[in-house]
Formats: C-alpha cells, sequence, structure tokens
C-alpha cells in the first residue's frame, strides 16, 4: 500500500465526525504531492526530514507542518506500519496560542459593519461558543429550547461533543424574536469567512478577528466573570480544561487586577 492509499483510507474513516475528515482531507494534499508514491512501510525519518524542509521553504508554518506529520501517522497506523513514529518523528516546534477576543464595545460595533444576518451570525457564535461548523449545524426544531432557556450545541467534531448551553439574557430576546422561523438558525457564511471578518473588523477600527475567536470571547467573558475553567470547558465540549486555560480562556488586566486585589492584606506590625 502506498502513502497516497493510506491517506484516502483514512479520509473514508466512519468512526470520526465529517469536521475531522475535512481536516484530513486538507492536511493530506500536500501530503499526497510529496509522499504519495512511496510504499507506506518505507516511510522513513530521511524522507520526513526533506518533506519538513521542503515546507519550510514553501513559508508554511511549523504548526501546519505538525499537523500534516499527525495525520501522517495516522494514516500508517490503518495502513498496519508497526511503529508510525518511529517512521515520522515528531516535529519540535513552539506554538504561540491565538489570545484574541472581542470586547463587549468591540462585538457591538462588528456587529454594526455586518448585514443583518451575518450579524446574527457572529453574534450566536459569541454567545454559543460553539465552533463556525457547530453554529451552522443549529436548527430551530432540534437544537433551540425556548422553554428552557438554552441550546443544544451539536457535536460536529466529536458525537460526545454535543451539550446544552444555557441561553445568555443578551441572546434570548432575539431567540424569541426570530422563534416563528424553521430551518438553520443561522444562514450558513457564504464566501472566506476569515476574510469577510476581517475587512468588517477593519471598517470599525478594531483588530481583526476569525471565527474561533469568536468561540474564545465565549470562553474569555465566562473566566473573567469568575467561572471555573472545568465549567467553561464543558459548555464548549472539552473533556478536560487544558485547553481553556491554554487557549480560550484569557483575562483582561481589570479581570486580573480584581482577582489579586481579593488577596488578604498584610497584618498591622
Amino acid at each position: 500500500m502506498r502513502v497516497a492509499d493510506a491517506l484516502d483510507a483514512l479520509r473514508s474513516a466512519t468512526d470520526v465526525s465529517g469536521a475531522t475528515l475535512a481536516f484530513y482531507a486538507a492536511k493530506a494534499r500536500p501530503l499526497r504531492s510529496a509522499l504519495g508514491f512511496v510504499p507506506a512501510g518505507q516511510v522513513t525519518p530521511r524522507r520526513i526530514a526533506a518533506y519538513v524542509e521542503g515546507r519550510d521553504a514553501a513559508g508554511v508554518g511549523r504548526g501546519t507542518i505538525h499537523k500534516e506529520l499527525c495525520v501522517l501517522r495516522r494514516a500508517l497506523a490503518g495502513a498496519g506500519v508497526a511503529d508510525p513514529l518511529a517512521a515520522v518523528p515528531r516535529l519540535r516546534h513552539r506554538t504561540s496560542p491565538r489570545r484574541r477576543f472581542l470586547t463587549a464595545a468591540e462585538l457591538a460595533g462588528l456587529r454594526t459593519s455586518l448585514d443583518p444576518e451575518r450579524a446574527w451570525w457572529v453574534t450566536v457564535a459569541c454567545y454559543s461558543g460553539g465552533r463556525r461548523s457547530e453554529v451552522e449545524a443549529l436548527t430551530w426544531e432540534r437544537h433551540v429550547d425556548l422553554v428552557g432557556e438554552r441550546l443544544l450545541i451539536p457535536g460536529t467534531k466529536t458525537t460526545w461533543a454535543e451539550r446544552w448551553v444555557p441561553l445568555p439574557p443578551a441572546l434570548i430576546a432575539e431567540m424569541r424574536a426570530r422563534a416563528s422561523r424553521t430551518g438553520p438558525v443561522v444562514r450558513p457564511w457564504a464566501g472566506n469567512v476569515n476574510r469577510d471578518l476581517r475587512r468588517a473588523c477593519a471598517r470599525v477600527g478594531i483588530p481583526r478577528c476569525s471565527p474561533n475567536d469568536l468561540r474564545r470571547t465565549f470562553a474569555s467573558w465566562l473566566v473573567q466573570a469568575g467561572v471555573s475553567s472545568y465549567q467553561v470547558a464543558k459548555l464548549l465540549g472539552h473533556t478536560t480544561s487544558r485547553m481553556v486555560e491554554k487557549v480560550y480562556g484569557h483575562l483582561t488586566d481589570a479581570s486580573a487586577r480584581a482577582a489579586v486585589a481579593t488577596l488578604p492584606t498584610l497584618e498591622a506590625t
């Protein structure tokens, strides 16, 4: 079996979500181009070093290369390679997680720079903490419970990520105003969402943001309000709080100062 065949088999896996399969497909493209002809059992650290060198020369970030090699290891494991890690050594790299999240004022400005349907899309993303695929999978009939004032976020990345998220007051009124609708809660974002959000941010003079920054906004607001990392992780669909602590939850200077201000004062001497 060639590497190309192993990658094709990985992309047809039935034990992962559609979003994960799309991730595999995207990361497999450069692997197929450079290594597709190589028998799966003949992938060696030397070949991988040459692959990494070529991707470096093309200006590809180390984080992206790391993800490509992870996909290759999984494909080789599926092809019966006994020790994929020996064939594809780990790539040493340091990543600096994005820290961008919106303030309430920035969200208000961003909403004014978008047409009403896209402003609603951004609002739902910020107040639900859903991934883009989860936000666009929401339907009024299955996922919106206005009686219980909560949203059922579908687990599009993993099946166990499906979870209920209470509707915040800021979202309830607008949800009730739209409750007569059927079908998708938001209109899928046609075109390049990252480019469109970047341009919308530029129009109101705020730093650019991405769909994942909207998800980070949800988490960061909760952390700043004193919600535990474990609870935030559950609302995001994570099994542990590690990702919240490392990537999603960020404190503002004001909330950090407020936290430190709770420390006991020194006893007079």
